[in-house]
């Protein structure tokens, strides 16, 4: 799981494992500090990453947590498969697209997930996937639309997830 700080990572990790507190939820941007690995009934393993964009911290843990990320990215050969999580009320923004290069770049397959999706009109949520269509060079690019809060997004997500699985 990869996406800007407070974009629901946490919140996703929970509700996709049907944990209430496996993962730190916070109000506070920022607190995933390190790369948290959480084993799931001895199929497979949730990274949790530190976020991208904006937290109040300083410009060298910044600098630390995206080399991090990097050195991860980079060397992890049995990870599988990226959820990049966008906040749907407000779309891809540059660090999203930059994120999306990068995992494109090193040829890692990745799923686009607009979180918060409970918040986002149905009449914006075709233009939210045409633009990451569009922005995307995986083609075509798995997008879906998940709320931690909305159980049917959830089981459409899970379902997808464990057919890839198996």
């Amino acid at each position: 799981f990869i996406g800007k700080s407070n974009v629901g990572k946490s919140s996703l990790i929970n509700s996709f494992t049907s944990r209430k507190s496996l993962a730190r939820v916070s109000h506070t941007p920022g607190r995933t500090q390190q790369i948290n690995f959480f084993k799931v009934r001895d199929i497979f393993n949730i990274i949790d990453l530190p976020g991208y964009g904006y937290a109040k911290v300083s410009k060298a843990d910044h600098a630390n947590w995206e080399k991090l990320i990097l050195q991860y990215l980079k060397n992890r050969q049995t990870l599988n498969l990226i959820f990049l999580l966008v906040d749907g009320r407000h779309g891809m923004k540059e660090h999203d697209i930059q994120v999306m290069r990068l995992i494109e770049d090193l040829g890692i397959n990745y799923w686009l997930l607009y979180t918060k999706s409970d918040k986002v009109p149905m009449k914006d949520r075709e233009k939210l996937a045409i633009f990451a269509q569009e922005t995307s060079r995986t083609k075509p690019l798995k997008i879906i639309f998940v709320s931690s809060k909305n159980r049917s997004d959830l089981i459409e997500l899970k379902s997808e997830f464990y057919k890839l699985i198996r």
